[in-house]
């Protein structure tokens, strides 16, 4: 199993590094306790602002990255096709692009999956 952990501490904030260090400390002994492994990467954030997403855009976006279509999205999601076809266009409105592959190329380019 893989579990992916991303925390976003805004640029100047006066305990990033403290709360970096300290999360990063933290994973590393869960990953000891369960003979697991981690990778830490840390990296400043994208100058160009992230459009603020829901809890429920990021699990779709999430999903449309892995390759998912609507239907299977919902599904995944136990929600309507409908409502999940109004969750990817409300990530294209947010990303200000047109497809999903440039919604996904702009999350990838700011870190977002």
């Amino acid at each position: 199993m893989v579990v992916d952990v991303r925390l976003v501490v805004p640029d100047g904030h006066p305990r990033a590094e403290d709360v970096g260090r300290a999360v990063q400390t933290f994973v590393e002994r869960v990953a000891d306790e369960v003979d697991g492994s981690v990778i830490v990467t840390a990296y400043p954030s994208h100058p160009e602002k992230a459009p603020r997403l829901t809890g429920r855009q990021l699990e779709v976006l999430r999903l449309l990255d892995r390759g998912l279509l609507t239907k299977q999205i919902a599904r995944e999601l136990g929600i309507s096709t409908h409502t999940a076809n109004n969750h990817v266009r409300a990530i294209l409105r947010r990303f200000d692009v047109a497809t999903r592959t440039a919604a996904l190329h702009t999350a990838r380019r700011l870190h977002l999956i």
